[in-house]
């Protein structure tokens, strides 16, 4: 069985979100948002490993054992390789922390997925869009679909 680590980036500002704090470090419910990012994945039996990508100067803000911390970088695209840097195991997820509420059922089907492809992209389609009123209206593009073939 293939041994698996999840990267979970939360190194970002989270300014648009405004408020003064970060998104990630906000309550949800008694949690912060990136402790229950984390608790999806490390409740996880397919998870054998976690990473936790933070802002250098919010390395200090996690103190909870079993993971990994690593800086990240100035974007996002930077923050996501440093997390790559130290991973160890035959497959990585990719998650980002503002997105709390990641089920095990996403978990199980990503996990399943690398099995047979080299890369799974998991999503879901968005049922609050409201399209642009134009002259020419423009359907909304798709998710593209899962990588099921090397």
């Amino acid at each position: 069985m293939a041994s698996t680590t999840a990267v979970i980036v939360a190194a970002g500002r989270g300014l648009r979100a405004g408020g003064g704090v970060p998104k990630q470090w906000r309550d949800l419910n008694g949690q912060s948002i990136v402790d229950r990012s984390v608790a999806a994945f490390a409740s996880h039996p397919g998870i054998d490993a976690i990473v936790l990508v933070l802002n250098p100067e919010e390395l200090d803000r996690w103190t909870a054992p079993g993971v990994t911390i690593v800086a990240g970088g100035a974007t996002r695209q930077d923050s996501v390789i440093a997390g790559l840097a130290v991973v160890k195991t035959d497959h990585v997820l990719i998650h980002d922390a503002a997105r709390p509420l990641v089920t095990a059922a996403v978990i199980d089907r990503v996990c399943a997925a690398l099995d047979n492809a080299p890369g799974y992209f998991a999503h879901r389609r968005r049922r609050d869009f409201t399209p642009k009123r134009s002259a020419r209206p423009t359907p909304p593009t798709p998710c593209p679909p899962p990588m099921t073939s090397p």
